[in-house]
């Protein structure tokens, strides 16, 4: 892959102020606002995200939607001799309010602009006048979203629920033959 535009992010976080605002294991849905290129990307490049949906936590507190992210690339090797193309870069802090959180994330998916613009659509098209919280759309990991407020299903294990705002809360575990690692603490997640 040599080029990364806008592109979303499910990463870890694990953040510390005083009291630890942002518990270990919480799941940041990160919209990439810089555009990453392997031929013109160098070490040291400022990157900047959104957060694409609110993240409530376990303290009542929710981190809102569009929180700006920075970090920066950390090394780029160009694609030569029939290997790929290599881009490593992290997120180091969350602006939240007038506060910046410090980050220590690792990144759990990705997606393409256009997966989560498809992911946002029901597979067939609503009649009209049907109102987006009666849409059932197909999530990124073949959940199904049922919209307004319903259940996130795979298959017929429940695995979240749908916001009446917008994005889902869901469990978040490994796929056993996806060769992803080990489960993550399994407490609900945006």
């Amino acid at each position: 892959m040599q080029c990364i535009t806008i592109a979303t992010f499910l990463l870890f976080a694990a953040a510390s102020l005083a009291q630890n605002v942002i518990p270990s294991g919480t799941i940041l849905p990160v919209k990439l606002n810089t555009s990453l290129n392997s031929k013109k990307s160098k070490a040291g490049q400022e990157i900047h995200g959104g957060l694409a949906q609110d993240v409530p936590l376990p303290s009542g507190f929710k981190i809102r939607a569009g929180a700006k992210l920075g970090g920066h690339v950390i090394a780029v090797t160009r694609a030569s001799g029939g290997k790929g193309a290599r881009l490593c870069f992290q997120f180091e802090t969350l602006r939240i309010g007038r506060r910046t959180v410090s980050l220590t994330m690792s990144l759990r998916a990705i997606a393409s602009m256009m997966e989560v613009h498809e992911a946002q659509l029901p597979a067939t098209g609503p009649d009209r006048g049907t109102p987006q919280t009666a849409w059932v759309t197909q999530q990124i990991e073949d959940e199904a979203n049922y919209h307004g407020g319903w259940p996130v299903t795979n298959g017929p294990d429940i695995v979240g629920k749908s916001l009446l705002s917008g994005g889902v809360l869901v469990r978040i575990s490994s796929t056993p033959w996806r060769q992803c690692g080990d489960d993550v603490d399994h407490h609900d997640q945006t």
